[in-house]
């Protein structure tokens, strides 16, 4: 309810005596509460565009608590009786640095409070935005690359947080800042879509069930390298070609062999030749002198997934 100048004097509301609770109001008067001999519970108010928000007197011990008291011109709460000290703690008074005092709180921004009245713990946020605290972040763990399948995965720990709500994960390459996901729960996430040979970092933030997100983890930098072999070169024999390449960068207990494709047409080699994944080099029998040969070659891992081929050259055999 809305309460206000609605007694004399410019009283918005008045209390004499008793314990009686005074809740979920927006206050404004002269005087926003006038108490006297009273005693109420004053809480989740907001009292502001008063000349004192809250008057107390005569041994008036009221317990004000979780109210938004600011913009009072005079006073947030002035305690006339000094037989008493009001507990009003965690109230908001229109600043983080919390009420003026001139000596228990000299550089407080809010509101001004009298002597006799206890206003620590205040709150620093202001109830009516609702949670602003942001979250903590996640612990990041261990980072895995697997070249075959372009993958990279990343694992971390997820805060203690009550109010923790999901991970949202971005993505950082050369060209710009993309977010990959936006509702991990778990405490894992694989990135399918990554290119060999750029560098990407991964940003992980908290986020709450007030939309709160936490400053974020960034990771180390990340890249593929194609497992592809590289340098390959042809050495032109009678009816044959020595095919040599540079052997596969992937790490070596993952790699499962080569394979070497050839043919007479460059858009169609249509023969093959597996070799073991310890070899470097080939040779191709069998060839018809004088005819141009295209060779290329792959790499496998030990599941059959099978990289990109080299590029596509050529030679001729000859006596």
């Amino acid at each position: 309810s809305t309460i206000a100048n609605n007694q004399s004097g410019g009283k918005a509301l008045y209390t004499t005596g008793g314990t009686t609770t005074i809740t979920n109001n927006t206050i404004s008067g002269e005087y926003g509460i006038y108490m006297s001999d009273a005693s109420p519970t004053v809480t989740n108010n907001t009292i502001s565009n008063s000349s004192v928000g809250i008057y107390a007197t005569n041994n008036s011990n009221p317990v004000v608590t979780n109210n938004r008291i600011y913009s009072n011109t005079s006073y947030g709460l002035n305690n006339t009786s000094n037989a008493v000290t009001i507990n009003a703690e965690s109230n908001w008074w229109g600043d983080a640095s919390g009420p003026y005092h001139a000596v228990d709180n000299p550089t407080g921004l809010g509101n001004k409070v009298s002597n006799y009245v206890d206003v620590n713990p205040w709150l620093t946020t202001d109830p009516a935005l609702g949670d602003i605290t942001p979250p903590a972040n996640v612990t990041l763990g261990t980072i895995t690359k697997d070249v075959w399948n372009k993958t990279i995965s990343l694992n971390w720990t997820n805060p203690g947080d009550a109010d923790f709500d999901h991970i949202r994960i971005d993505r950082t390459s050369p060209t710009g800042t993309e977010t990959m996901a936006d509702d991990e729960t778990g405490t894992s996430y694989s990135d399918t879509t990554p290119n060999y040979t750029i560098i990407y970092t991964y940003t992980l933030y908290v986020v709450d069930t007030s939309n709160n997100s936490s400053s974020g983890v960034v990771t180390p930098n990340q890249k593929l390298k194609n497992p592809a072999p590289t340098n390959l070169t042809l050495t032109p024999g009678d009816t044959t070609i020595i095919a040599s390449w540079v052997a596969s960068s992937a790490p070596a207990n993952t790699l499962g062999g080569y394979t070497i494709y050839y043919g007479t047409n460059a858009d169609n080699l249509n023969q093959s030749i597996d070799v073991n994944k310890t070899e470097t080099s080939t040779t191709i029998t069998g060839l018809i002198n004088g005819r141009k040969h295209y060779v290329a070659v792959s790499a496998s891992n030990k599941a059959g997934v099978e990289s990109t081929r080299t590029p596509v050259k050529s030679a001729r055999p000859n006596l």
